[in-house]
């Protein structure tokens, strides 16, 4: 303290070994005051004089007189260099009854039951690891009912059947990663198709017809988007009721009909049905470039990174200072978007678009992201897994044709397969939430 101190106490601190360049005992007095710099001075009156204490050895007993005696302070030292002769250090002291004092490198003993205990190493799997299963076991499965079905021919027809549901898994994948589910996608994908078709057959160029179709995808995005932040209500319910909307204008639009726009040579909708490398499909090509930028999309930069924050915690995120209504409104675009380019790549392999095409994508989509190790409860993602569980489900579907099984019961397998995925990823999530030691309450929430 600065001022006047009574003359009764120390001016300095126990223990001054540890100081700071040029540090004094007492803060100098300012000279407005009157004040006179008291050098031998206490703090408080009535206080013990601090001026002859000083650091004690761990190995002294408590009391208000330790530290006065020097020589009871430094007993220790000669005692063991008695008991050493002389020579060096290297003997532990002892207290006064013997006994040796601890260090500061002694720790304390093992528990009972803990000896010869050491942490073992948790080799922990990448998200997509029971999705490459999976897939290893749906081939081995192909080849065994029939070798010629995983030759190069059919495996490329087998990421042809993938690439369309797969582009939407892609946006599905940031959609559920931000704990959030677009039923929409599907009705999506088909309006954009139907909307593209209908510029072409109006003489519009392809590319530019392209580009305004993927232009629409992610406006019908965007509105999910302003719904959701409009009417605050989770994107379930907000799409649920879109899905129904889009549906309803793309059968107005197409009249309920197949339509079928005239290719033009050199256009992105004649490129699009052609093949790369004699059998790889274009479409696969796309497909599984798409997944990789996406891959780092959401691996690598900020925005990636604010969705599984919004995903993980969304209050938290708030608080972060992430805006989290520009993150839920992006994403949904983006799915848009993805939805709206797999119509334009769809009208441009197929050469056109009927009433029901796509009506099952949006369901595929999910239980593809699931399947690849994304989990509905947000803050966890895999692009690369949703390619997998794709491949997944189209392998599932291919053995059934193989198997000859009605072509009715794919809806029943279909439906089957969603609610198989939705219980996996339940049962992971209560899994890792009884490794991370979270009460009974969380496990049923």
């Amino acid at each position: 303290m600065a001022g006047n101190r009574p003359a009764s106490g120390a001016a300095r601190r126990a223990g001054a070994r540890h100081r700071y360049r040029q540090q004094t005992g007492n803060l100098r007095v300012d000279p407005a005051d009157g004040g006179q710099r008291l050098h031998r001075a206490a703090a408080f009156e009535g206080v013990v004089r601090i001026d002859r204490l000083e650091r004690s050895h761990p190995c002294l007993p408590p009391g208000p007189a330790r530290g006065r005696d020097r020589r009871r302070r430094h007993g220790w030292r000669a005692a063991a260099a008695a008991d050493r002769g002389g020579r060096g250090r290297g003997r532990r002291p002892t207290d006064q009854a013997g006994e040796r004092c601890m260090t500061r490198t002694d720790t304390a003993p093992p528990l009972a039951g803990s000896a010869n205990r050491r942490p073992g190493r948790r080799i922990r799997l990448p998200a997509e690891t029971g999705a490459a299963v999976g897939l290893a076991a749906m081939l081995g499965l192909l080849g065994w009912l029939q070798p010629s079905s995983v030759d190069a021919a059919n495996l490329s027809s087998l990421l042809e059947q993938a690439a369309l549901p797969g582009l939407l898994a892609i946006g599905m994948v940031f959609v559920l990663t931000m704990r959030e589910i677009d039923l929409s996608a599907g009705a999506v994908f088909h309006l954009t198709a139907t909307f593209t078709a209908l510029l072409v057959v109006a003489g519009m160029n392809p590319w530019l017809a392209a580009l305004a179709g993927i232009a629409a995808g992610a406006g019908l995005g965007l509105i999910n988007g302003l719904l959701v932040i409009a009417l605050r209500l989770p994107a379930l319910l907000v799409t649920l009721g879109t899905w129904w909307m889009i549906q309803g204008l793309s059968l107005v639009i197409g009249k309920g009909q197949t339509i079928a726009p005239p290719g033009a040579d050199g256009s992105v909708l004649a490129t699009l049905s052609g093949k790369a490398f004699v059998i790889v499909p274009v479409t696969g090509i796309v497909f599984v470039v798409l997944a990789m930028a996406m891959h780092v999309v959401l691996h690598r930069t900020r925005f990636g990174y604010r969705v599984q924050a919004v995903g993980s915690n969304p209050r938290a995120a708030a608080y972060a200072g992430i805006p989290t209504d520009k993150v839920r409104v992006l994403t949904l675009v983006l799915m848009g978007a993805m939805a709206g380019l797999a119509g334009v790549i769809h009208l441009g392999a197929q050469g056109a678009i009927a009433p029901g095409d796509g009506g099952t994508f949006a369901l595929l989509a999910i239980t593809a992201a699931i399947i690849g190790g994304t989990s509905l409860s947000g803050g966890n993602g895999s692009v690369i897994g949703a390619v997998i569980g794709m491949l997944v489900l189209q392998a599932i579907l291919s053995a059934m044709t193989l198997l000859g099984v009605d072509a009715i019961w794919a809806a029943f397998a279909t439906g089957a397969l969603i609610v198989l995925a939705l219980a996996i990823d339940r049962l992971v999530n209560l899994w890792r939430n009884r490794r991370a030691g979270h009460g009974e309450d969380n496990l049923l929430g």
